[in-house]
């Protein structure tokens, strides 16, 4: 349960970086088709198709028993699959396969890797933060020494030496 929460405000996060870099102008975001409330009461999804070229469609596709048909072929589509842009259920179809593209399995996949570029975030944000200083340790010579020195002040103190 930590870890979701966790999860939650990484991505909460992320987008806040990415809504000032989109304020900024330093990147540009990319409108797709939306869909209508109709559409969606009906089952639509918005599509992202990668052909084999690597060219990339926008479409909206409608949603039958949790498969959608595509240039004849017949696709999954379930809730597993989905993701949001804009708050509207998206799913990324590669050409090559029936299986689209799964956030669960690449996140897996990157954690078992070794790619996971969480670690990073969370080291790049402490450094922002203020910086990782390590602790500093106070010797035993140097209380010993502190204690010599105000002994040997406290005396002159009293005997009027200072």
């Amino acid at each position: 349960m930590e870890q979701e929460t966790n999860l939650k405000e990484e991505i909460k996060k992320l987008n806040d970086n990415f809504s000032k870099l989109l304020e900024s102008g330093k990147v540009k975001g990319v409108k797709a088709k939306k869909l209508g409330k109709f559409q969606l009461k009906k089952g639509y999804v918005r599509y992202l198709y990668i052909n084999e070229n690597r060219d990339i469609k926008v479409m909206k596709v409608p949603i039958e028993e949790g498969t959608t048909t595509i240039e004849g072929i017949p696709r999954i589509a379930t809730a597993d699959y989905m993701m949001t842009w804009d708050g509207q259920p998206t799913i990324i179809q590669p050409a090559w396969s029936v299986k689209p593209f799964s956030p669960v399995d690449n996140y897996e996949e990157t954690v078992k890797t070794q790619m996971s570029s969480a670690g990073y975030k969370l080291l790049l944000n402490r450094i922002e933060q203020g910086g990782i200083k390590p602790k500093r340790q106070i010797k035993g010579w140097m209380i010993f020494a502190g204690v010599i020195a105000l002994i040997v002040i406290g005396y002159l103190l009293l005997k009027g030496g200072i």
